[in-house]
């Protein structure tokens, strides 16, 4: 019965409703711990296809930003549920592959990452020594690796998420150059981190986030349980690696073709990021792996025959919801040097408070006509997803059904 009733709780775990609770405790944004849950549970998702060639399912996830932005408890709280997880740094690296025999033909000793297949590697201060390491790449690419040593070898389908973060060059991102330039790393390397999110500390943040730090706090109630979280995230692990494929309709595959190749088609109107595109095609990868992650992780709910599961509208609204929040995260990381970063729903935020105040009414109309139309920044469904998020949250309210209008809340 026990065991029911954590595969039934394990069954109900909402991750978007997880992601606002993580949040109250830790402020990175929602959006961010909903990317990491799904970078947590992506080494228990299925490898899928593109033009036959099979793809790793890991959302490897760095987190790049100014001291004291809370990456390191980010990674504490990942610590605590991830299902499987290594912490891994600088001492760890001669074992990385394993320690050669001491005889000719024995076998070598298990190292890294063998520990760490399966799970997540959690590393806190990547630097360019992990970067540099080829057999670093070839773990991140989900290849299956050989290795010899003394005579002796070994081979290992590796299947190991990271989880990464790392400081500026300065420790504090300079607002005189790009944020991306500050970052020491090969765009060889960046590209591989599915999810790439750019963190600074202001002084607006410090005002906003200074009056919710509970200082020598005694509450217990509505705190989360990190050891009931982490056995459920557990439960629904072992589900989801009975899952052997995800299957998508023709047209939920068109959906995603047509979201690339909106953004693709304003880059090319717009020039959004100097030097570079703003997309390439492994960010069609970066969407596909959402999709997959997400799916899977909801496989109690979902259509499930001999080991396929049928993905769904909403997997599909979830995952392009998500990866737009990651481009706009990239155009701040490429192509400007404010140090004020905005997430979409911020900019909803900002752009009701110029255009009525915290007193006026503003037609949903018009803010859907701002963000989808003109800016083309994000699509239909992500423009709903964001909105809803908002309402949930009570930061604005709505009036009537059709004709429907906005207004800030006040708190």
């Amino acid at each position: 019965a026990s065991e029911l009733e954590q595969i039934d709780a394990a069954s109900k775990t909402d991750f978007e409703e997880l992601a606002r609770k993580l949040n109250v405790l830790v402020i990175v944004g929602v959006d961010v711990w909903e990317l990491t849950l799904y970078n947590l549970m992506s080494p228990n998702a299925p490898r899928f296809l593109m033009n036959a060639l099979d793809f790793r399912a890991n959302l490897h996830e760095m987190l790049g930003g100014d001291i004291s932005t809370a990456k390191s408890k980010v990674l504490k709280i990942s610590k605590m549920i991830a299902p499987k997880m290594l912490v891994v740094d600088d001492t760890t690296k001669p074992t990385f592959e394993g320690v050669a025999p001491t005889r000719s033909g024995d076998d070598i000793a298990e190292g890294v990452i063998d520990w760490a297949n399966d799970g997540v590697m959690i590393v806190e201060e990547f630097t360019n020594k992990f970067a540099k390491m080829p057999l670093f790449r070839r773990v991140m690419d989900g290849e299956y690796i050989q290795i010899f040593k003394k005579g002796s070898g070994k081979g290992l389908q590796a299947n190991i998420t990271m989880l990464t973060a790392c400081n500026p060059d300065d420790d504090f991102f300079q607002e005189e150059m790009t944020f991306r330039s500050q970052l020491p790393f090969k765009e060889g390397v960046l590209s591989r981190f599915d999810i790439l999110i750019p963190l600074t500390a202001t002084q607006l943040k410090n005002e906003l986030l200074v009056d919710k730090i509970d200082l020598f706090g005694t509450k217990v109630e509505g705190l989360i349980d990190f050891a009931e979280v982490k056995t459920r995230l557990t439960t629904l692990a072992h589900g989801m690696r009975q899952i052997q494929f995800v299957l998508l309709t023709e047209e939920q595959k068109k959906r995603l073709r047509d979201i690339f190749k909106d953004h693709n088609t304003a880059d090319i109107k717009k020039r959004i990021i100097k030097n570079r595109p703003l997309l390439i095609l492994r960010d069609l990868e970066t969407l596909a792996r959402l999709v997959n992650v997400i799916a899977t992780v909801n496989f109690s709910r979902r259509k499930v025959e001999n080991g396929l599961l049928f993905a769904t509208e909403e997997d599909i609204d979830k995952a392009i919801q998500l990866w737009e929040n990651l481009l706009n995260y990239r155009v701040q990381l490429y192509a400007r040097s404010s140090r004020n970063l905005t997430t979409i729903s911020e900019e909803f935020i900002a752009y009701l408070a110029r255009a009525g105040g915290i007193e006026n009414w503003i037609p949903q109309d018009e803010l859907f006509e701002e963000f989808v139309t003109l800016q083309r920044k994000i699509g239909r469904s992500t423009f709903y997803n964001e909105l809803r998020g908002l309402l949930e949250e009570g930061r604005v309210v709505a009036s009537g059904k059709r004709n429907r209008e906005l207004k800030l809340v006040v708190k």
